[in-house]
Parts: structure tokens; sequence; C-alpha cells
């Protein structure tokens, strides 16, 4: 019989509700009450019972009912009868009186619903008790509503005998408002006003932990002991939704059962009990929903069966309840792609984010050091970094947009207002937690690791090499951290805590896999950059993108609605492998500041060009390739599991498919490593002139596999595998059966076997002979090899013959030898069996060793997949591409400065507009040798009318110079530049009111941010500073901005306005010039038609006017406007004549401008 919840449905009707029912098959008992009412044999074979947990479940079998207008309707019922306690109700009656409702481990049966919905009915056969009085409501006392029967509706047969898990899908009839519905509700220790911790403090303390519940002893006392341990589990993981193992099925209750009905579309069960649950092979699918929507949920398995249980009893008074365990608590940070937590789909790495914070105050100012630990537990790298930063966050916020939180740790009550609202403005879970006792010191966590087996190598203890360097080194005992890396190691205790209480910390820190993070953006204060601009510039190795940057020119998702559509990672995209996408994500948010490691990445490009009839196979191979960075490592966790775990004491009921699970991933991650074997060695005659490229296409010895950059040879290592046992067999049967010579106890147990069938063969023919007859060995099992003898020749046998069995004409006896025999045969099973059990553990273990091999195969993968997705990329571009020039300049560099020469270049993520081809542009920065004079001024302050592509050209500049120095072909005819440390973007008008950051205190954070840490080599795109004050003080604010940028920091420069004054008082001076979007005028309706090019000079208006047409805005709005426009032009020019007036002495030049003022009254 399948193992679904529909088996335990069962045809009834509302007469089995009557006190005294009609029909005696259909009142069904418990077992204490069973002697007394037994069924006649006949009927009883009607049923089927089966061991549910601690139930037996009565299973009568799916009949049709005809209801009201003769449809044919399926009644069905769940009858669970409890062998233990576990049966009793929640809340314990003061009467006799049975009460009407059954809680979440009471016998329970089920009529009256739909096919398609899981619903329990809690008294389907109990007499209706009388009403009761409002009054008499309470948690030790409790209100047992009455049942009702659900009206019945048309169905068809095959409908109503349908078993799949839409029969835990919600159905219509329980719509609408549940508030108050379910007893929860009414628990005074879970109303909002009166809810508490465990250290029994109220919401409104400060030190208050939302993460548990007081829940009281005295309601503790009322309830089974089933719920009692759902409770005490509940009490200490508030926050986490607990999947409580029942049986073969997962059940939720109360708060939990309401989240999961919402969330999952699951139904409740019938009664005033909130309760809902599924089939355990349904786990993955329900808990990877729950967890990508933010929660956090819990798995709790049985750890006992009902006769360990009843053995336990035996030795030690307890609660009649089997033992239970949470095995696991997946978070959106904390996924690991187990057996049970779902397929892995999603490209991006999800990292467990743990952050902590010291101020330092100083006589100048206010510093802060960060320590921060973050970790992708699906791959199993922990990095940890500690660095001092600005006001503003600046590193942090870096940090964080490039490795972005799904769950972030926080000391409580211990980080800044300004942290705060960076960590609030994140994704994810937010979890502040106890400063010493879950964010462990740097002291203790290096105690606790020694204590621990993470880093035992056959007993011995020892640091992980990339580990030492955070030691101190007058610490022989290695329990002290260096000063610079204490914060770091006391926020890995975070992390460390968080693994621990989510069950993985043995599985991720075994690994050993730990990379120290130092940020990108090494802030660089005023007075270094005057003096040492190139020993500053030289030592950085990657561009910095901080997080406005990406947000502004829309790398990852674009401004409109926050999809990759339209983004620059949508555009170069054409990774085969879900590692190269995130190596290709890597590469993006880190563009490179070395020319000869980009020219390296562009002669990649040239050679794979080279190979076009290949590169489309070299694709196809790749394609076929599962997540190996991913999978390696999920063979790690299945190869070291804790000892203590509880998830090796868990009772399983799909063992075979989760065997299957394990064998089927391994026999993947062959394949997968044989096939990248396979392209590898078809490439190897490749000449390739780039050295990033013949490095990976290098076939090193896979013991070289630490020290060398270049693919191992994995022909001998898959071969030990592939031949370690059968994959047909293992397929089947999910069971690894080695190879000989594989496992020497399971060879040795093998031998031993076969020694014995040998000697019992030998045995069983001396007989014959000694009895002169035909004799045979019969029986199986525990009764196998029994001699069976004719009854004739049974006559003075000798006295250590046993008989054990008997028939018509023979009897079956043992004897000491056959005992002594079978009883070796026995002990050689149980070590074959043993060697059995161990053999995929020891097998992934041994696959495990080669961890280094593994992962720089799939580090040669994956950057052979980037190198050919850019290739792609640059294929099948609609637009001329071009390699960029990288020239790096000097001190010999003959009046050379930071410069940017584009021709023709167009936005790398927009092809074709609704009008046509997107029109290129060409952009001169700072360029010395250009044939204009404005193009040789570091500094361009941009004008145009509204929405005449101003804010497109200064995001295409920005993403050309990122997929230059990324090592990428570029949309442009031509494209030069000296490299760029860090581009800064103030594009856009927003605001963070959940941070309380204004429109315009964002602006002045971000060109705050620039004035600091902008150097020779930056480049800066301003648009529109000013905008969110008044017109004279964003104009000065904006004129001081110029001014700093243009003549202090000297860095290139595009800088949007539409603040004419600002244009005015920059014309004709120096390291300024002016540009502007071009545009024809209509004279006569004063439309505009945009040209999109880019020319010299400034754009005398904004023509605000044609955007509010374009907008629908009203006519007669719109002339209004255009008239005071005009007054306010006029009063400007006027305030401007007046002005020259005051410095003009000759008579003839007062009289010219006074005519041009008496125009302007007119």
């Amino acid at each position: 019989m399948s193992n679904t919840l529909l088996n335990y449905f069962k045809k009834g009707d509302n007469s089995s509700r009557s006190p005294a029912p009609v029909k005696k098959e259909k009142t069904f008992t418990t077992p204490k009450l069973e002697k007394e009412n037994a069924r006649p044999k006949d009927e009883a074979e009607k049923m089927d019972t089966d061991l549910y947990d601690d139930d037996i479940i009565v299973r009568p079998k799916l009949e049709l009912k005809t209801v009201g207008n003769d449809s044919p309707r399926v009644k069905r019922k769940r009858l669970m009868i409890a062998s233990d306690s576990d049966s009793e109700p929640e809340s314990k009656p003061k009467t006799k009186k049975k009460p009407e409702s059954s809680p979440e481990f009471e016998a329970q049966s089920e009529s009256d619903c739909d096919d398609d919905s899981f619903i329990v009915d809690d008294d389907e056969d109990e007499p209706k008790p009388k009403k009761k009085t409002q009054s008499t409501k309470s948690i030790n006392s409790p209100k047992t509503p009455k049942s009702r029967a659900s009206k019945a509706k048309p169905e068809t047969p095959s409908s109503a005998t349908k078993p799949s898990l839409s029969s835990f899908a919600a159905s219509t009839e329980n719509d609408g408002p549940i508030e108050g519905k379910f007893k929860h509700y009414n628990y005074d220790f879970l109303h909002d006003d009166k809810i508490k911790d465990l250290n029994g403090r109220f919401k409104n303390d400060p030190n208050y932990d939302p993460r548990t519940l007081l829940v009281p002893e005295s309601f503790k006392k009322t309830i089974t002991p089933g719920l009692r341990q759902w409770w005490d589990l509940k009490q200490r993981n508030f926050d986490v939704l607990l999947f409580f193992k029942v049986g073969k099925f997962y059940e939720l209750y109360h708060m939990d059962a309401v989240i999961a009905v919402k969330e999952l579309g699951l139904t409740f069960m019938k009664g005033d009990y909130a309760h809902c649950g599924f089939p355990e092979v349904a786990f993955s699918r329900f808990a990877d929903a729950l967890v990508s929507k933010g929660y956090k949920v819990g798995r709790v398995e049985q750890t006992e069966t009902p006769d360990m249980m009843a053995e336990r009893l035996k030795k030690i008074r307890g609660d009649k309840t089997v033992r239970r365990e949470i095995c696991r608590i997946t978070t959106p940070g904390t996924k690991t792609f187990n057996l049970l937590d779902g397929e892995i789909t999603n490209a991006f790495s999800q990292y467990l984010f743990s952050i902590v914070e010291k101020v330092i105050m100083n006589q100048e100012k206010k510093s802060r050091i960060f320590g921060v630990c973050f970790v992708d537990t699906s791959c199993g790298k922990i990095h940890l970094g500690q660095f001092e930063d600005d006001r503003n966050c600046s590193k942090l916020r870096t940090t964080l947009a490039h490795y972005p939180p799904a769950h972030i740790i926080y000391e409580r009550n211990n980080v800044t207002k300004e942290t705060k609202s960076i960590i609030d403005y994140q994704n994810g879970i937010k979890e502040p937690v106890n400063h010493d006792k879950e964010m462990y010191t740097a002291s203790a966590l290096l105690r606790m690791l020694t204590e621990h087996d993470y880093f035992k190598e056959k007993g011995e203890f020892e640091w992980p090499e990339q580990f030492k360097t955070l030691l101190s080194d007058h610490d022989s005992l290695g329990l002290t951290a260096k000063s610079e890396y204490e914060s770091a190691l006391n926020a890995m205790g975070g992390i460390v805590w968080c693994l621990k209480k989510c069950l993985i910390d043995h599985e991720i820190l075994s690994m050993k896999n730990f990379e120290i993070y130092s940020p990108v953006d090494n802030l660089i204060s005023t007075e270094t950059k005057k003096k040492d601009l190139k020993n500053t510039f030289s030592k950085q190795k990657y561009m910095v993108l901080d997080s406005i940057s990406l947000t502004n020119l829309e790398i990852f998702e674009n401004n409109f609605d926050q999809t990759q559509t339209g983004s620059l990672y949508e555009k170069l995209d054409f990774c085969n492998t879900l590692f190269g996408k995130r190596l290709l994500k890597y590469w993006l948010v880190n563009p490179l500041c070395d020319p000869e490691s980009i020219n390296d990445r562009l002669d990649a490009i040239e050679d794979l060009r080279d190979m076009e009839d290949k590169l489309g196979l070299v694709a196809d191979q790749l394609k076929s390739l599962p997540d190996l960075e991913r999978l390696i490592s999920k063979i790690h966790q299945l190869g070291n599991v804790g000892k203590d775990h509880p998830e090796s004491r868990a009772i399983m009921y799909e063992n075979d498919t989760y065997s299957k699970k394990k064998v089927e991933d391994f026999l993947t991650i062959l394949t997968g490593f044989g096939n990248a074997s396979k392209l590898f060695h078809s490439m190897k005659d490749l000449v390739p002139k780039s050295n990033l490229l013949k490095t990976i296409l290098t076939i090193n010895k896979a013991e070289e596999a630490g020290k060398k950059l270049g693919f191992p040879y994995l022909d001998e290592l898959l071969e030990i595998f592939k031949t370690s046992f059968d994959p047909d067999v293992a397929k089947s049967t999910g069971k690894i059966i080695p190879s000989e010579g594989v496992n020497e106890d399971y060879d040795q147990a093998i031998g031993d076997i076969k020694q014995c069938e040998q000697i019992l063969e030998k045995y069983l023919k001396e007989q014959k002979r000694e009895f002169g007859c035909s004799l045979n060995y019969f029986g199986s099992n525990k009764n196998r090899y029994q001699l069976e003898i004719p009854e004739h020749k049974c006559k003075n046998l000798p006295d250590d013959f046993e008989l054990t069995s008997s028939k018509k004409g023979f009897k079956r006896y043992w004897n000491s030898n056959l005992k002594e025999m079978i009883s070796k045969l026995t002990q050689a099973e149980e070590r074959r069996e043993k060697a059995l059990r161990d053999t995929m553990k020891c097998l992934f273990k041994k696959f495990d060793n080669h961890f280094n091999v593994w992962s720089r195969a799939v580090q040669c993968l994956a950057i052979l997949d980037v190198l050919v997705s850019m290739t792609q990329y640059v294929r099948n571009s609609d637009s001329d591409m071009c390699r960029p020039e990288i020239i790096m300049l000097d001190e010999n560099s003959d009046g050379l400065t930071p410069f940017i020469d584009i021709k023709n270049g167009r936005h790398p993520c927009l092809g074709k507009t609704a009008s046509g081809d997107f029109i290129p542009n060409d952009l001169v920065i700072g360029c010395q040798d250009a044939n204009n004079n404005w193009q040789k001024n570091p500094l361009v302050i941009v004008t145009g009318p509204n929405m005449g592509g101003k804010s497109t050209l200064m995001r295409q500049v920005g993403l050309i110079v990122i997929l230059a120095q990324m090592g990428c072909y570029v949309p442009a005819e031509s494209c030069r530049l000296s490299p760029i440390d860090r581009i800064f973007t103030r594009i856009g008008a927003s605001d963070k009111i959940m941070a309380g950051e204004s429109t315009f205190y964002l602006e002045l954070s971000e060109t705050a941010s620039i004035l600091h840490h902008a150097s020779k080599h930056s480049l800066v795109l301003m648009d529109e500073l000013g905008r969110g004050t008044a017109t004279f003080d964003g104009t000065a604010i904006a004129y001081s901005v110029v001014k700093e940028l243009a003549h202090n920091i000297n860095c290139r420069t595009l800088f949007s306005t539409h603040y004419h004054h600002l244009v005015e008082e920059f014309t004709d001076k120096d390291n300024v010039s002016m540009g502007h979007m071009q545009c024809m005028v209509n004279d006569d309706d004063q439309s505009i038609t945009f040209l999109y090019k880019f020319g010299e000079g400034a754009c005398p208006k904004s023509h605000g006017f044609n955007a509010a047409r374009l907008a629908e805005v009203p006519e007669e709005i719109i002339n209004l406007g255009s008239v005071k426009s005009i007054e306010f032009e006029n009063f400007s020019k006027k305030i401007q004549l007046l002005k020259k007036v005051m410095h003009l002495s000759k008579k003839n030049e007062i009289c010219e401008i006074t005519e041009k003022f008496k125009s302007l009254a007119h």
C-alpha cells in the first residue's frame, strides 16, 4: 500500500456520529476495547493496519456513497489509534467526559471532505456533547466546538480516488478570516502585549529576544507529552517553522500551521487546533518554498522507534512518546542543497553574513573598525576580514553589494545607528545575537575550534594554512588572534554559532576552505593622493565599484522593476554552467587595473574567436556539466557528518530514495568530470597567445593541483572511483557494492561467507553418504540450513540432533555442527552488512580527500566558461565591437594625463531602439593630443534638453570602461583609456525612507564620498547635483563641487546640469569644458527633435515644456508656465545687466546696456 495520507481516509456517513451506532461494523474502537467489541473474522479482513510512529493506523478501504442528488461521493476517515499517551487531548478535561475535539496526536478521523483537501474531523465517532457557555473557555478547560459535516458536492469516482499531493492543497471552502478561529489565538502567553522571551523579558525590553518564547509550566502540565515535546522545541525556536515528524508525515501546528496554509496552499485539518501536514517525500518542495520566502525551517525527526521507546521506559521512567530532535534548521543563508534541501537552481551565491563593529574616538574624528565574515554554505568557502571605515561606511556598503547577504548576524545593541540602518536596508533575515554567548569572542572561538574535531586529520589537530595568518606569532598554542584580525575572528564567532544552531558546523568547517578578505576600496587620504599617486594606484589590483555605482549603472538589475532585464550582466551572460555564472559576476564587480592582465584576457577572446568551428562544440560540452562546485561540497558534507549529529539517529522512511539520490549525485559528478577531462584533452593542440588560456589548458599532474593553476589530470582518479562499484546496480538499489579490493572488510566478509557456504555444502554431501539417501537443507533467514531427513531414516540419530520442524514423510534437524557453521555464517554476514553501510560514506570520504584536485578543475572550467561567454557576447553583438587599448601612465609619459578616448561608442545594453538604431557618440576627456581644445580638459559640464540623453551618455561611458577593464571587447569603433581606479556615480533621484534619508541628503552623501575618496585616476559621473534644494543653494553647492573636482582632484568627470548660471561661471575656465546633447527646435510650435549627439558648447535652454507635453500635462498649464518662464528669464537677465552697468565707465556702453534693458521690459 502506498504511503500517502489518502490511505488513511475511509467511507463513512453521518450515522457514525450517533452516540448509539446502528451498524456495529462502522464503530471504531481503541485497542483497549478491541477484545470486547471484536469483529467477525470476515469483517476484520476488510481492514489493514500499519504502524504509524507511536500510533496504529486503521485504514478502511475507499467506497463511494451517493449524497443528495445521487452524485457519487467519497467519504474518508483518518483514524489514528495511539498506543501511548500521545493520544491524550491537548488540554486535559476536568471531568471524565471525553472531549469532542481531538488534538494533533490523538485518534483522528476524516469525513465529508473534498478529495483535494486534507481535513481531520476531530469528533467523527464521538457523541455530541451539550453546548458549553463562553465562560468555560480557558487554557485549562478549553471550549470544544461541535464539528459540522461539510456540504456535499458532486464528485466523480475517478477524481475522488486520485492519489496525489494535491490532496494537501487548499480548497476554497477554507477561505475567510482565521483570526480567533483556532485555540492558539486564545492562549494568554501568545498575546502580543503579554508575550515574553525565555528570560521573561517583554517585547518593549531592549534585550528582548524574539527567537524564544516563555511557555508557562502550568500550561505544559495540561497537555499531552507529544504536544509538550513540540512546545519545548518551539519555545527555544520561536522564529523557526517546525516540520514535526509524526510517522511518515511532517506536521505543523498552531501558528506554524497558519503560515504553512497561507504560504504553501495546504489545508487545515478539521478541529479547533491549527494543524496541517504532508508526506515525508514532499519535504524538500515545501521547505524550499518557505525558505525562499525568507522563513527559517526546522526539520524535527523521530530519533527512536516505538520499540526503542519501550526499551527505554523499562529502564527510565519518562513520557510515553518517542524522542524527537531537530536535525536541521535551514535559512535563506544556510542552504547546503543536501538530500532534503531541494535541487540547485539559483546560480548566484546567497551569503550568511556576520558583522562586528568597534567605534574608535580620537581628537580629529570618529572612525569605525568592522570585522566581517561571510560564507556561501552551498560551496563551503568562508571569507573573513577586518578594515577601518569612514563615517559613511563606504567599505561596508561595497562589501555588502559585492557579496549580497541572505541572512545577516550582528551584535544586539552593539552597532551604531548608521550601521543598523545599513543592515536594515539589506534584503533577507536580520538577526541580532547576544555578545559573547552567541557572537563568540576571538579567544573563545579559537579555544572552541581546538576542542572540536573540525580541523583534525587522523586524530591530529592542525590549523588550516590560510587560518594561520590570523593567529598571533607570540602564542604557540594558537589561542590568540593578531590585533588586525581580532574583530574578524569575532565576526566568525557569529558565523560558527549560527552554523552550530543550524547543525551544519562540522560539514562546513571541516572543508577548511578559508579566504582572507580585503576590501577593494582602499581609502586614500587627500594628502596621500597629492604626494604618491603612482605608487598608491599601482598597488591596486581591481577597480572599485561601490554599491551606488552598481545600482546607478544597472550592472545586475535595472532600476525599473529590479530584474536582470537590460542589465549589463544579462547582456554578457552566455555562460553554460552555474559556476561560470558566479565567476562572471565576480569579474564584473572586480574589473582589473593591471593592463597586462587585461590584455591577457583580450588575447584569450581573440584566440577563441579564431576557433569558430570548435567554439560551439566547446559551449555544448560545457552546457552538459552540472554545478560541480556545489556538488563536490555536497559530497564532502555527506562524507563528513558529525559523530553525534541527530541526523545519524533519525528514523527515515524514504531511505532507499535518499540512497539512490546520493548515488545519482556521485555518478553525476564522475560523469561531469569525465566530460570535462575529454573537453580539455580535445583542446590541448590549441596554441593560444593568451597566457591565461594557455595556463588553464595545460594538463598538470593531479598531485600538483594545489600548487599550480592548470587543469589536473583526472583520468586515473576517475578510473579508480568508476571501478570501485557497479554503477548500474548502485542506481537501481541505492547501495554501493564495492568491487574486489576496494573495501578490505567487505572482501574478508564475502570470503568468509563463501567459505562457510562451501563447508555447509560439503557437510551435506557427507551426511548423504552417511545416511545413504538424498538429503536437503530447508528453511530461510533464522531457520535456514535445517537438515531434512526422510522419516524412515530418523531412527538411532546421534544425541546432538535437535528436531526443529517436520512435514509428512520428513523430519528436520539441527545439530551442534550445523549450529556452529550457521553461527559463523551469520557473523560473516553481519560484518558484510556493516561494511556495506560504511562503504558509501568511506567512498565519499575518499573522494573528498582529493578536494583540491576537483576544486582546481572547477576553477579552470569556470575561467574557460567565462572567456567563452565574453567571446559569444562579442560575436552576437548587433553593433561593431573593438578591442580596447589600455595605456598605463608613468613618470616618463611625456605630457600624458589620465584620459578617455571613445569613438562612436554605443550603450552596451541598448541595441536598436523603437525609432531605429542606437545613435553612437564620441567622448574624449583629458586627451592632450585631441584636435579640439575642449576635449583636452578632464572635466566636461554636460547640458542639453530634458530627455535629450545626458544620463544615457554618462551610463554608456561607465559601462564601456567596466567592459574594457574586465578584459572584454567594447561596442565602439575605437576605445583608448588609461586605467581607472574607481567609478563614482551620482545619477538619478531617489530616497531611502526606511533609513531616514531624503533625496537631497542622499545626493550630498554620495557627493561627500566622491570628494573624500576620488583620486586623479577616478571617473566621476554626476547628474544634476543640487536639484533637491533651493536654486541658489543648489547652484552654489554644484559650483563648489565642480571647482574641487576640476582644480584639486583633477579627475575625469562628466557633470550634467540644468543650472545655466553654473555654465556661465565656468565658461572659458581652466580644466573645464562645455558639452551638450544636441537637438533641433521648431520655431513655430517650439517642438523639439532630439538628435542624441554629443557636441561642443553649452545648450542655452533645457526645454522643459517639451517634456511636459510628452507627459500630457494640460495645455493651459503649459501655456501659463511658458509665460511665467519668460518673465523669470527676463528678470534674471535684468539683474545681470544691472551688475554689468555697475562696472561700466564709458557712456556709450551704458547706453547700449540701457537699450537692452528696455527691450526686456516689453
